[in-house]
């Protein structure tokens, strides 16, 4: 392992090493906030625990369409709320990383991640966050992944989707959290992990041509514009969040390899280390969008399942039931016929639905593939979910259909079983027998 020999200062909003040696120098930081409002939270920063973990912060990947003055802003509202959480704290790479990537990136998110990890740092860093942040025709859709080194290059990611961009840094907040929660609670720990890689999709815009003799055609374009969101082919949301909803199964670890792709190669043949690769291919039209989803042997390369699947807008929520369909068709090929269940489907219009704290969606839930067995589903506004005693705070006139909890009690096995309620208290209280 490297060692760093030198002697640090550390700073939040100006992060400084003095002398440090090259392997592992944590530079300078941006100054991400105004003057006036730098030292409060500067103050906080430097009054953290020794032992708070450290995360190395990568720059926010977006689409085409998120102007600079955005992407800044949310990279400092990621900061601000991380040292608000008191949990963790931001340090920064850049240098190094570029210097030691610029020219050859790794192979692999796994090389890449075992690399930082054999690091020796002056503070205590426990893993890499890369943010991303995209448009769509009903809002926005924020990402954090967390590549802890202890996970071998597959990283835990929280999501949440926001019509504006007034609820960032709530949104932000609920996501941390949701992090916090799952690595302190280390939730589905005990549940097998198939380990998928997604490579970036190739995304097709075709531009429909008519003719006054009634025949037309596709021509491919350099952009398309659907629900008034500009599409180009370097906007590659799709891989991430198909990547994201495989990870919500809780029976996959999933990486998807362009969120690397900075200092990571996004197409490698070295995957001897996963079980299976997503290919995708996505034909754009102002009409209807096509997917074309492949899964692989990572061994060997050789195809397993093709999926087609026709999605009619470019909606969050038409993404999301889009993968949830294709995840499910996909569903036997990567865990069995025996190996899985399907959450009955579930209508919840402004809710959002949680399973462990982690976001499954929002308003309702179709062809959900979860492991057999007992699951508890809470429902919350669209970032958190509301707890137990929230829950039980209810008037029974606002719950769903009357019922005392907003929550659903499932069973799924040969057959897939939803309860809710007092039913599924009672059905709960009865297995546990």
């Amino acid at each position: 392992m490297k060692k760093v020999k030198n002697k640090i200062v550390l700073f939040f909003l100006s992060l400084f090493i003095s002398s440090i040696s090259y392997a592992a120098g944590l530079e300078e930081y941006q100054a991400f906030l105004a003057k006036e409002n730098a030292t409060p939270i500067q103050e906080k920063y430097d009054s953290l625990s020794e032992f708070i973990p450290g995360y190395i912060m990568l720059q926010s990947g977006t689409t085409s369409v998120i102007p600079v003055y955005i992407a800044d802003e949310f990279q400092k509202c990621i900061y601000r709320t991380m040292v608000n959480t008191e949990k963790m704290k931001p340090v920064s790479l850049d240098k190094w990383l570029m210097n030691k990537y610029g020219l050859e990136k790794a192979q692999n998110s796994r090389d890449f991640i075992y690399t930082l990890a054999d690091e020796r740092y002056p503070c205590l860093v426990t893993g890499v966050c890369q943010p991303f942040i995209m448009k769509s025709s009903d809002g926005y859709m924020l990402m954090l992944s967390f590549y802890r080194f202890s996970d071998n290059g597959f990283p835990i990611t929280v999501v949440r989707s926001v019509k504006s961009l007034n609820l960032m840094a709530e949104a932000l907040e609920a996501m941390l959290n949701e992090y916090n929660t799952i690595i302190e609670n280390k939730i589905t720990e005990n549940i097998k992990k198939y380990k998928i890689i997604v490579k970036p999709f190739v995304l097709e815009s075709r531009t429909y041509i008519g003719q006054s003799s009634g025949e037309f055609d596709y021509i491919l374009s350099s952009f398309i514009e659907q629900d008034g969101v500009t599409i180009k082919p370097e906007d590659d949301m799709f891989s991430r969040l198909f990547s994201y909803l495989l990870y919500t199964t809780e029976m996959v670890k999933a990486v998807s390899t362009i969120e690397l792709e900075q200092f990571v190669k996004a197409d490698s043949n070295s995957y001897e280390y996963a079980d299976y690769i997503v290919e995708g291919r996505v034909q754009l039209t102002d009409q209807i969008n096509i997917f074309h989803i492949s899964l692989k042997d990572a061994k060997n390369n050789k195809t397993i399942k093709e999926v087609k699947f026709f999605n009619p807008d470019f909606s969050l929520s038409g993404l999301w039931d889009s993968y949830h369909n294709i995840i499910y068709s996909l569903a036997d090929y990567i865990f069995g016929k025996d190996g899985y269940g399907v959450v009955p489907d579930i209508n919840t219009p402004g809710q959002g639905l949680f399973i462990n704290n982690i976001f499954l969606g929002w308003d309702k839930l179709e062809k959900c593939v979860l492991p057999k067995g007992k699951h508890f589903i809470y429902t919350g506004d669209y970032l958190k979910p509301d707890s137990s005693m929230e829950i039980k705070g209810r008037a029974k006139a606002v719950d769903i259909n009357g019922d005392i909890y907003r929550s659903f009690f499932l069973y799924l096995d040969d057959r897939n079983w939803i309860f809710r309620g007092k039913d599924g208290e009672r059905v709960w209280k009865l297995l546990e027998k």
